[in-house]
């Protein structure tokens, strides 16, 4: 995660980084600072940090489900996207 407007580190720089490593992903916040999780749009980084978070333990096949969301007015299981 990097903010945009980042005044330490550009997002030139993180873009280069991620470029360099192989399975890297990079969230660019819009207008976002150099602490994006303690910024205006915290909720937003954070809840991309656990999604991301989610597809790495979702690309581990040998661990067990932590958590199954049952709609309650049906059997069927919502689950978020990978």
């Amino acid at each position: 995660m990097h903010g945009a407007a980042d005044p330490v580190t550009g997002v030139e720089q993180a873009r280069g980084l991620a470029g360099r490593l192989p399975r890297a992903t990079l969230g660019v916040v819009h207008d976002g600072v150099h602490d994006v999780l303690n910024d205006a749009s915290h909720r937003i980084a954070a809840a991309t940090v656990v999604l991301w978070l989610e597809r790495l333990r979702a690309d581990r096949r040998d661990l067990r489900p932590i958590l199954t969301v049952v709609e309650a007015d049906s059997n069927s299981v919502a689950r978020a996207p990978a």
